[in-house]
């Protein structure tokens, strides 16, 4: 599936990827199920499809988190903010610059929460 997808074959890794989501679903496998449907959802994203990459990518992580897999929940959701500029016709240095630009806003969002719960618990 992940050959296919980076030899450029992105139509047979997403079916590749989506038999084996079924397949580990229906073996009771929910994290490998879920696995799968990230790569499936890469590479539909990769083939120009644009409902079906955030409809499996938002099933993976959902199943991710309910699993408590939380890593996996996060690539889950970082692989649906990369199809949606994918699918939007986005170049890798376009792509790069907008998760670049998402990750500051997200740290500076983290400490500006961190230095409230700080300031609120200092002593008087």
């Amino acid at each position: 599936m992940a050959v296919d997808l980076y030899a450029g074959d992105v139509a047979e890794a997403a079916d590749r990827a989506l038999a084996a989501a079924v397949a580990a679903d229906e073996a009771g496998a929910p994290i490998e199920a879920a696995l799968s449907r990230t790569l499936a959802g890469r590479a539909l994203a990769q083939a120009g499809e644009r409902e079906r990459p955030a409809t499996e990518l938002l099933r993976a992580a959902r199943e991710f988190e309910a699993r408590g897999a939380l890593r996996y929940r996060d690539e889950a959701e970082r692989e649906l903010q990369v199809a949606r500029l994918v699918v939007d016709r986005k170049t890798n240095p376009e792509i790069a610059a907008e998760r670049s630009s998402a990750k500051r806003r997200s740290r500076l969002t983290c400490a500006t929460s961190s230095a409230r719960s700080t300031s609120r618990h200092a002593s008087p």
